[in-house]
């Protein structure tokens, strides 16, 4: 079900950008991390500590279309993005992480405020949703004997013996600033799926990501 569900998200984005007023293709970096919480307050006190963020990068296209002329946009994206974690035990040197990489494709509504009678200069914020899928990661850790059993590929899926589920989804916020076709960015990737496989269900696990990039668009209608 989660699968067809992705098949049909991912038919209407390519349906969305045939039809786009403006396509641009962007690419990016930022850090990644994860958040932990549980049922328990007193848990959620400490239950983040020793996590780190990771370096991380997106890259896709984005496609732009009008809903009020050179104001209000609907853009939608098909990104690649890798998400994932560090964490580091603060009383030994063991280490560990998981270099994730996911299908990415927020959709959202973007508003544009124009500096000058040309419309070449503009600042923009935009928010809506994403959905995306998990396709490959890695695992690894440092600080302890090797695990002869140890298998760094990452499995997606919903069943307990598989690291991530498969599905990813939440909220993303950005502000920009638009110089003709060029877009110099920022946003905030809010998860609120729990994509936790690994530990108790009374624990539950999300996304975060900070991402600066810079996006080209071939028309800025």
């Amino acid at each position: 079900m989660r699968k067809l569900a992705f098949i049909i998200v991912f038919s209407f984005a390519l349906t969305f950008g045939t039809y786009a007023q403006n396509i641009g293709i962007t690419a990016g970096g930022g850090t990644s991390f994860v958040f932990w919480k549980s049922d328990d307050a007193e848990i959620n006190k400490t239950i983040n500590d020793g996590f780190t963020p990771v370096y991380a990068y997106n890259g896709g296209f984005s496609f732009e279309n009008g809903l009020i002329e050179k104001q209000l946009y609907l853009q939608l994206g098909l990104f690649a993005m890798k998400k994932g974690y560090s964490y580091k035990d603060e009383d030994s040197d063991f280490e560990e992480g998981m270099d994730l990489h996911y299908f990415h494709i927020p959709l959202e509504l973007k508003y544009k405020f124009f500096f000058d009678s040309d419309e070449q200069f503009s600042f923009n914020i935009g928010a809506g949703g994403y959905f995306g899928g998990g396709f490959g990661g890695k695992k690894w850790y440092t600080g302890s004997e090797d695990d002869p059993d140890f298998d760094p590929a990452v499995k997606y899926g919903k069943t307990e013996d598989q690291d991530m589920r498969d599905m990813d989804w939440g909220l993303q916020f950005r502000g920009e600033l638009g110089l003709a076709n060029f877009r110099l960015g920022y946003d905030y990737v809010l998860g609120l799926a729990n994509a936790n496989l690994m530990f108790p269900e009374d624990f539950q696990m999300s996304h975060r990501a900070h991402q600066i990039y810079l996006a080209y668009f071939f028309t800025n209608n």
